[in-house]
Order: structure tokens, then C-alpha cells, then sequence
């Protein structure tokens, strides 16, 4: 980096760590899946230049992904892409399949990697394509993935702040199984109480308890 350049950088990481701790906030207040999907879409997507976002969950028993964010493509992409084997020819599915960050920097190398993006964004369209785990208790519970229209490599200061956005979005994921978790044990909790409550007024009986020690009913 000469010094005509480092302007230019010091005022991009500054715009990148700004962009960080917005989209913490934000995430910290998303409390479904698709919620976390949908702050990246409408902050991060714009903000980092890319012309395509995507955020997919893998199934629980880890054969498919489901986008539950995806946006830059028709509606048919959207439509025919929304569930698919984690064995697809595409770097989230890749991604998903290995727990490890694709990095594709080139257009010549995405062709030739996955063909499938090629046909579908066209050969001489797209650029560079990065896709990261998202890690949930050492499961990779989903992935975050960006396709960018301009041919710039990435460099290492960029492949960090992609590290740090899909540890915040991983961390936003697994608040989001944790809570919803503890609402399906309440509702299950409530829903015992209340049969055990119809049962006593049904049959006319009570609950007791009786101490042992002092012979009390």
C-alpha cells in the first residue's frame, strides 16, 4: 500500500468496523431466523457493494439447505433455489458440506469452479464470490454468502470483516434456536399444567404431599 492509497483504506476499514457494529445491534434485536436474514439483506448487502446475498439453514439432519434470505435474482432463482442437497455444485452448498470459507476471487475461476453460477448469472457477468460458515455449538448451522459484480480480489482485511459479520450472524442464529427453544418448553410446560388441571376438576380429585418426617398430610 503506497501512501496515495491509504486514505482510501483507512476510511474504507473505518466505513467496515462502522457497518460491523451496526449490524451487531441490529442482530442482537432479530429473534427468528428469518429476521437475521433480513438485516443482512437490506443493511449489509447495499453497504458492502455486492449484488447478491444469500443466507441458508441446513436441515437437521444435514442432507439440504433452505435460502432464507436471497435476494439480487429473479424470481425463479429464488423459487427454484429455495431448498436444495447439500451435494448442489454451488459454494454455499459447499461451504455447508465442508465448514469451511469458499473464497472464489476471480470471474474466470467461479466459471470454472461452478458452472452452475455462470449459467445462471451469466459468463460475463459477477466477479468475485465468498461464502462463510455459520457456526452453531461447532455445527455449521448455515452459511452467509456474497456475490460481488466487480473483478477486485479480495484481500485479507476483507476476508476478516467477512469472518466477523458471519460470527455476529452465527451468534444471532444461535440466540434465535435458544429462545425458541425455551418457548416451545414453556408451551409444552403450560400445555401438562392445564391437563393435569382438567384431569383433577374431571375426576374430582386433588394433590396432596406428605412429610415423612413430621407424619403431615
Amino acid at each position: 500500500m503506497n501512501q496515495t492509497d491509504a486514505p482510501d483504506a483507512f476510511r474504507r476499514l473505518a466505513e467496515r468496523l462502522a457497518l460491523l457494529q451496526s449490524l451487531t445491534a441490529k442482530l442482537a434485536a432479530a429473534r427468528a431466523p428469518e429476521a437475521i436474514a433480513a438485516v443482512i439483506m437490506r443493511e449489509a448487502l447495499p453497504r458492502l457493494g455486492a449484488d447478491i446475498g444469500v443466507v441458508a439453514i441446513v436441515s437437521e439432519d444435514g442432507t439440504t439447505l433452505k435460502n432464507i434470505g436471497f435476494e439480487g435474482v429473479s424470481g425463479d432463482t429464488q423459487a427454484q433455489w429455495q431448498t436444495y442437497p447439500i451435494e448442489s455444485p454451488v459454494p454455499v452448498a459447499e461451504c455447508a458440506k465442508t465448514g469451511e470459507l469458499i473464497c472464489v476471487k476471480t470471474r474466470d475461476e467461479r466459471t470454472r469452479r461452478y458452472p452452475v453460477l455462470a449459467a445462471v448469472h451469466g459468463e460475463d457477468e459477477g466477479g468475485p464470490v465468498i461464502a462463510l460458515p455459520l457456526k452453531v455449538a461447532e455445527r455449521t448451522a448455515g452459511v452467509l454468502a456474497f456475490c460481488f459484480p466487480h473483478l477486485t480480489p479480495f484481500e485479507q482485511h476483507d476476508i476478516e470483516f467477512f469472518r466477523a459479520l458471519a460470527d455476529q450472524c452465527a451468534v444471532a442464529l444461535e440466540r434465535a434456536a435458544l429462545e425458541a427453544d425455551l418457548r416451545r418448553q414453556q408451551t409444552e410446560l403450560k400445555s401438562r399444567e392445564q391437563r393435569l388441571e382438567l384431569i383433577h376438576r374431571t375426576a374430582g380429585i386433588g394433590a396432596w404431599e406428605w412429610n415423612a418426617d413430621t407424619n403431615e398430610v
